[in-house]
């Protein structure tokens, strides 16, 4: 019995308890870290148009992770992790996937709101068929992913996802190649018509998006601010109230000039009818500079 209280096995027994504390102190400090990580959820947030679910608080998220990532390198150097090696190993590529995914998903999602607000434009899907085509299938798989964030919240589960990361990048490079046509598309109407310069490209994809509605909407609620950028010192114009032709430009100071000939809308492409409206304008102006002179007797 006395040999069991020996000096040396005593020190030994002592120096076993402390290492399996912080190996516990470690396990658990590892499950901690697994449970904080399974635990956190996506935040979804339903749009105004009922239908396009949005990932909110992205930057928070990847923020989160990557703090999980330092707290399980911080683990790595523990010299009594030896017995738990494969585990945070394990862990941390989940975290350093899930960083990596969510990443790739904040471009996917900035790239597809921006698409989906141009695309609900009929017109425009109309004149960018082939990249409509191409935004379908990218509408898909954002539709297909945010259910399935509504079914599994967790956020880590995305790592488990097959070929996700493959997928995000492949839309992502579509989305770029949709907004590429855009741009050419946009610049070609610029071509067309060099006052269209002076317009923004939200402003532009606005009316060619709405077509045959951008002059029902401009008599209803007055929205011509495109009109004052196009034509300096045009203020407003007026249209026909039954055939839609425009009739009348409206300077800032309230000064009305009929147009000698008006300009038909209705059936008419918008960038059309706006080239018209600057020729006949310099015709009208051309006609009552002669009137004027006719009248000064010169």
């Amino acid at each position: 019995m006395l040999e069991l209280y020996d000096e040396e096995k005593l020190k030994t027994i002592k120096q076993i308890c402390e290492i399996a504390t912080k190996e516990y102190a470690v396990e658990l400090a590892l499950a901690t870290l697994e449970k904080e990580m399974k635990a956190v959820e996506f935040e979804l947030q339903l749009q105004s148009d009922g239908e396009t679910i949005i990932v909110m608080k992205l930057p928070d998220l990847i923020g989160m992770f990557e703090e999980f990532f330092l707290r399980a390198s911080v683990l790595k150097t523990n010299p009594h992790i030896r017995s738990f090696w494969e585990r945070v190993i394990e862990i941390e590529k989940i975290i350093r996937n899930v960083v990596d995914l969510i990443n790739e998903w904040a471009t996917f999602q900035r790239h597809f709101i921006y698409l989906n607000g141009i695309f609900v434009l009929e017109e425009i899907a109309k004149a960018l068929a082939g990249e409509y085509k191409i935004f379908s299938q990218v509408q898909a798989l954002y539709t297909a992913t945010t259910q399935g964030f509504q079914a599994t919240p967790q956020v880590y589960r995305i790592n488990g996802k097959e070929n996700f990361l493959s997928s995000l990048a492949k839309s992502n490079a579509d989305c770029e190649q949709i907004r590429s046509g855009l741009m050419e598309y946009l610049e070609r109407k610029r071509g067309q018509f060099a006052r269209l310069f002076f317009l923004s490209n939200e402003e532009l994809i606005d009316i060619f998006g709405r077509g045959a509605e951008l002059v029902e909407s401009m008599m209803e609620d007055g929205s011509k601010a495109f009109i004052t950028n196009l034509f300096e010192g045009v203020d407003t114009v007026r249209f026909h109230e039954v055939s839609q032709d425009l009739t009348h430009m409206i300077a800032k100071d309230g000064e009305e000039v009929h147009l000698v000939r008006e300009v038909l809308t209705r059936s008419v492409a918008v960038d059309s009818w706006l080239k018209n409206l600057e020729s006949h304008m310099r015709l009208t102006i051309k006609e009552n500079l002669f009137l004027a002179f006719e009248q000064m007797g010169l």
